[in-house]
């Protein structure tokens, strides 16, 4: 039996209250109860969210319950399928869904039952290009799902709750950017990493995090070069750019702006930029001392920048979050190393080399 989005919404809070999280999430997969918003805001499945019209979502027919799609969506009974389905007429590994960097596309894995595309039943291993629009069904023709948004896909979290965090300019902030414990963006190589007190690495397709007391488990786009020229172009490196700053006499007021590009990239006030100008300042004042290396140019502990900024450590994480989401927004590739922590120690500093700091 197929259980409407409600219903798996309840029994997964229950399988949660009773520490049994793998059960909950599998409860929450078979009808994806599950709701999207941007930042982290929790909200209460089955309501639906404006997010969706801007991901690559399927739509189930019967229960109207959306599933969001990862670059590569593998569907069948199988515990390791990211939808799993109950019916016996499917497949354990059944057919996968997939962004190819243009499209998405969707393969027979040789089902028992066959796989279906507008009714079409594929040839086993068949492979095809789908539509907005597109019916999709797996083991039986008559019931399926609806493919309602073909946009590439993004980058997303899903805790083991059911709440699901999905990236803001490719920026991801787990559990929230108000409480950020990781931080997940892409350099401008294109490498997906994972960022923390402890250090940064390299994300893995499909990995598991913890943040906020919770596992979560993080779904980056399969090719992020390719998404990027679909979305919005081929963008200019942060590494190529410069930052220059101006403070106002009182101190009350930033003006700030990206400089290297064609025009000039003005950067509207926010308190965020605050930070910026702290960091450039401390870089600054490092690189006028004679012998230090540029490696250790502009490090500054962060207690050291709550004080001076007269903030918390949250929000101070978020002004980090913010000022690197201003830079995405501008157009920049690699935000996320706009600002750079040093691992195991507490330090923060600007990654930008040319910088300019205008002071009354």
């Amino acid at each position: 039996m197929r259980l409407g989005a409600k219903d798996a919404w309840e029994l997964a809070q229950a399988h949660v209250e009773q520490g049994e999280v793998q059960r909950a999430v599998l409860a929450l997969g078979d009808s994806l109860a599950a709701t999207l918003r941007p930042a982290g805001v929790r909200v209460t499945p089955p309501e639906i969210s404006d997010i969706l019209t801007d991901m690559a979502v399927m739509q189930h027919i019967a229960s109207g319950a959306h599933v969001l799609l990862a670059a590569r969506h593998v569907v069948g009974r199988a515990p390791s399928c990211d939808l799993r389905l109950v019916s016996k007429n499917v497949s354990g590994i059944h057919a996968e869904v997939l962004w190819n960097g243009e499209h998405w596309t969707l393969q027979d894995l040789a089902s028992r039952n066959g796989t279906f595309v507008d009714g079409r039943r594929l040839t086993a291993g068949e492979r095809v290009a789908l539509h907005e629009g597109a019916t999709l069904a797996f083991g039986v023709a008559e019931q399926g799902y609806t493919l309602v948004s073909a946009e590439p896909p993004r980058l997303f979290a899903r805790a083991s709750d059911g709440t699901v965090v999905v990236a803001e300019d490719e920026l991801l902030c787990l559990p929230g950017p108000e409480k950020c414990e990781l931080s997940i963006f892409c350099e401008a190589d294109g490498r997906w990493v994972v960022e923390s007190e402890a250090g940064k690495r390299s994300l893995d397709q499909q990995d598991l995090v913890v943040a906020g007391g919770l596992p979560w488990r993080v779904t980056p786009p399969a090719s992020i070069a390719q998404t990027r020229d679909v979305r919005a172009g081929t963008g200019i490196d942060v590494q190529d750019i410069g930052l220059e700053f101006t403070l106002s006499r009182d101190g009350e007021h930033v003006s700030g702006k990206i400089v290297g590009t064609e025009p000039v990239l003005e950067l509207e006030f926010r308190a965020h930029l605050f930070l910026l100008v702290a960091l450039v300042r401390a870089r600054l004042a490092d690189a006028g001392q004679p012998g230090l290396p540029i490696s250790e140019h502009g490090w500054v502990y962060r207690d050291e920048l709550t004080r001076e900024l007269d903030i918390d450590l949250q929000l101070l994480n978020l002004w980090i979050f913010r000022a690197r989401q201003q830079l995405a927004r501008s157009g920049l590739r690699g935000a996320g190393q706009a600002i750079e922590r040093r691992a195991g120690t507490h330090q923060l500093r600007i990654g930008v080399e040319r910088i300019i700091l205008h002071e009354a």
